[in-house]
C-alpha cells in the first residue's frame, strides 16, 4: 500500500482481476437463455469470468460465446429495457461484495464519525449507497443514468432506515451537475470504465475538495500475459485495460496521490 498526501486528491482503486471465474459459471441456464433471447449479451459479461491460466480452455469457450451472441446492427432492441430486467433484481450491478466496500472504508483510513459529502458514481440499485449510509456519518449523493435502478435503491434505503442520508440523482456520470470542490468522497464501484479510467479520474477530480478522496475499482489485468483471444477481445472492448501499475501512472497523471489497492477475491464476480 502506498501513503501520500494529495495535491487535491487522494485516491484509493479497487482492482477487478478480469481473469476471476464465475463462480456460478454457465450454469444458470435462465440468465443465459434469456440472454440469448434478448440478444444483448455482451463480451465483457462472458469473459470478464474468464481465467488466464487453469481456466484458460472455460475463457476461450466463452469469448466465442460472447462473439457469437453480439447482436445485429440493425436488431431492433432496446438495449435499456434490457438491461433493467436483467439486473433490476440483482443485489448488485456489478463486480464487488459488502465486505470488500468495508474494507475500502476502512483502507482509505475514512473517519466513520467525521461529516462527510459522498457522490457515490454509477450506484446502481445502491448495495454500496447502503453500506456507506450505514458506517459513516455521511450525506449521500446516489448517482445512476437508470431512474428504476433508482427507484429500488431508495425503496432499500427506506425499508433499513436510512433514506435521510441518501439523495438520489439521475443523471450520466459525464455531465454531472456538481458544483466545484463539493464533496469529500467520490465512490464508484465497477462503473468508472463506461466512461474511462481516465476521463474519469479527470473530470471528476474537480468536484473533490482538497485532500478528498476518490475511491473507485476498475477492471484490470493482474497478470502480465494472458491468452491471445482475451487479451485481443479487451483491446477492442475496452483499450485502457491495464495493470496496477498503469493506473496509478494515470492518477499521478491527473494530481492524484495513490493510497494503495486490493484485488476483489473471486466470490464477488
Amino acid at each position: 500500500m502506498k501513503l501520500g498526501k494529495a495535491k487535491k486528491g487522494r485516491v484509493l482503486i479497487r482492482l477487478c482481476p478480469s481473469n476471476s471465474p464465475n463462480q456460478s459459471g454457465l450454469s444458470k441456464h435462465q440468465h443465459i437463455t434469456k440472454a440469448i433471447n434478448s440478444n444483448i449479451l455482451r463480451g465483457a459479461h462472458v469473459v470478464l469470468y474468464a481465467t488466464l491460466a487453469q481456466y484458460e480452455h472455460r475463457a476461450k469457450c466463452r469469448l466465442l460465446l460472447a462473439l457469437w451472441l453480439q447482436p445485429k446492427k440493425d436488431a431492433q432492441v432496446n438495449d435499456f429495457q434490457l438491461l433493467i430486467d436483467l439486473h433490476k433484481g440483482a443485489n448488485r450491478q456489478g463486480p464487488g461484495g459488502d465486505a470488500e466496500t468495508e474494507k475500502a472504508i476502512d483502507l482509505a483510513c475514512i473517519d466513520r464519525n467525521a461529516p462527510l459529502k459522498i457522490a457515490d458514481i454509477g450506484c446502481g440499485t445502491g448495495s454500496s449507497t447502503l453500506i456507506l449510509a450505514r458506517l459513516l456519518n455521511a450525506k449521500i449523493t446516489a448517482v445512476d443514468f437508470l431512474q428504476d435502478f433508482l427507484d429500488v435503491l431508495e425503496t432499500r434505503a427506506q425499508s433499513e432506515g436510512v433514506a435521510e442520508n441518501i439523495t438520489s440523482l439521475c443523471a450520466s456520470m459525464d455531465e454531472l451537475p456538481f458544483e466545484e470542490e463539493e464533496f469529500d468522497v467520490i465512490w464508484s464501484e465497477g462503473a468508472i470504465y463506461n466512461i474511462g479510467f481516465q476521463k474519469g479520474v479527470a473530470d471528476w477530480k474537480r468536484y473533490l475538495k482538497p485532500g478528498g478522496l476518490l475511491i473507485a475499482s476498475e477492471i484490470s489485468w493482474i497478470t502480465h500475459s494472458r491468452p491471445s483471444e482475451l487479451q485481443n477481445h479487451w483491446d477492442n472492448e475496452y483499450p485502457e485495460i491495464n495493470m496496477a501499475s498503469s493506473k496509478t501512472k494515470v492518477l499521478e497523471e491527473n494530481g492524484y496521490s495513490p493510497i494503495g489497492y486490493f484485488v476483489l477475491p473471486e466470490h464477488c464476480w
